[in-house]
């Protein structure tokens, strides 16, 4: 009778190799999926604490009409000067660009006649209440007044040359509030030109 000798084959230690070749591309694949993503989540904090830190600041400066309608850049120009950061600090915020919207909306009654605010809620007086395509039945007109305000809208967003793969092409921190208006600091409803670097 003759006996095997004992150890492995060369085709069974190739078959292993393949196999655990496999399986460890499988967990360096899982693993950095996982990075990136813890990355991409600390990034998203941040940006969150910074935006936050901004839109304060837009908050206060409006008051004394610093920032208009449509005003936009970029963070590192936005944040980066304010915070006083180096020039190096200042290029991870690059790849984000801030745009700013100021729409008044009327808070309660209706806005008088040839104004551009939106009513608060969105809905007419009595709309809720209407069936559609009818007109309510005896609905009262809301009294021409009320109180003026501005919604301040901070929208941030990758920059398009910056975007990635897996980056969103929609806003990825909107932050609002309304606020009561400045004060009429040029007459007649004109804002002064937003000041500052941006």
């Amino acid at each position: 009778m003759s006996r095997r000798p004992s150890g492995f084959t060369l085709l069974e230690v190739m078959c292993a190799f393949v196999l655990m070749a496999t399986l460890i591309s499988f967990v360096v694949e899982i693993w950095h999926e996982s990075m990136d993503k813890a990355g991409r989540a600390a990034d998203t904090r941040e940006i969150r604490e910074v935006s936050d830190t901004v839109f304060g600041r837009i908050l206060f400066e409006h008051q004394v009409g610093k920032f208009r309608d449509g005003d936009g850049g970029t963070l590192d120009g936005l944040y980066g000067q304010w915070a006083r950061l180096s020039s190096q600090d200042r290029e991870r915020y690059e790849r984000y660009e801030w745009r700013l919207e100021i729409r008044a909306v009327q808070a309660a009654g209706q806005a008088p006649e040839g104004s551009d605010a939106e009513p608060l809620t969105g809905d007419a007086p009595g709309e809720l209440d209407a069936p559609s395509g009818s007109a309510p039945p005896d609905a009262e007109e809301a009294p021409v007044g009320g109180e003026l305000l501005e919604r301040i809208t901070l929208r941030i967003r990758y920059q398009p040359e910056f975007r990635t793969s897996g980056d969103p092409d929609e806003d990825l921190i909107v932050l609002s509030r309304l606020m009561p208006p400045p004060p009429d600091l040029a007459g007649a409803g004109a804002r002064p030109p937003a000041g500052g670097s941006r």
